[in-house]
C-alpha cells in the first residue's frame, strides 16, 4: 500500500494534476482509490517509451500543473516496466525530455521513485546533450521513500 506521504501530496495541491503509474507499480487500484478530483491517473504501458507515453499524454491536456510519476528505482535509475532510464540512457530520449519541458512549461514533476536520487550513481544530476538536463536532489539521510524528488526540465 502507497505510504502516507504520498497519499498526502496526491491530497494537498488543488491544481490541474496527472499522476503517471508504471505498469509495475504494485496496486495500481489502490492508488486510483486514493486519488482527489482533479488528479487524473494515467497507466503506463510496456509497449512503448515511458517518456514518449508522457509526452503523448501531455499533448492532450494542455493546462497541467503537476505531473506524479510513479515507478520503481536503484540508484541513479529509472525503473519502468518498458524499460529503465538511466544517465547513459538520456540522450536516446532527448526528443521526449525536451517535447515534457515545453509541455508542462514552467510546471512541476514529482517523481515518486525509490532510490533513483541516492547514491554516487545519480550524483544529484542526469545531463541530455543539447536537449535539457534533469536535476533531482538527493533525498535527505532521514527523507522517507515516498518523499518525492522534484525534477527540473531545462531546455
Amino acid at each position: 500500500m502507497p505510504s502516507s506521504s504520498l497519499i498526502a501530496q496526491l491530497h494537498s495541491s488543488d491544481c490541474s494534476e496527472l499522476l503517471f503509474v508504471d505498469a509495475a507499480a504494485q496496486q495500481p487500484e489502490t492508488i486510483q482509490a486514493m486519488l482527489r478530483p482533479g488528479v487524473e491517473l494515467i497507466h503506463l504501458g510496456v509497449g512503448r517509451p515511458a517518456l514518449t507515453q508522457i509526452a503523448t499524454a501531455l499533448r492532450d491536456r494542455p493546462t497541467v500543473g503537476t505531473v506524479h510519476i510513479l515507478a520503481h528505482g536503484a540508484p541513479g535509475v529509472l525503473q519502468f516496466a518498458a524499460g529503465s532510464i538511466g544517465r547513459d540512457d538520456l540522450p536516446h530520449h532527448a526528443g521526449a525530455l525536451a517535447e515534457i519541458a515545453e509541455l508542462i512549461d514552467g510546471g512541476e514533476i514529482m517523481l515518486w521513485s525509490c532510490r533513483t536520487g541516492a547514491g554516487a550513481e545519480a550524483d544529484g544530476a542526469f545531463a541530455a546533450p543539447a536537449c535539457c538536463s534533469i536535476w533531482a536532489r538527493k533525498p535527505e539521510e532521514n527523507a522517507s521513500a515516498a518523499t518525492p524528488a522534484r525534477i527540473q526540465l531545462l531546455t
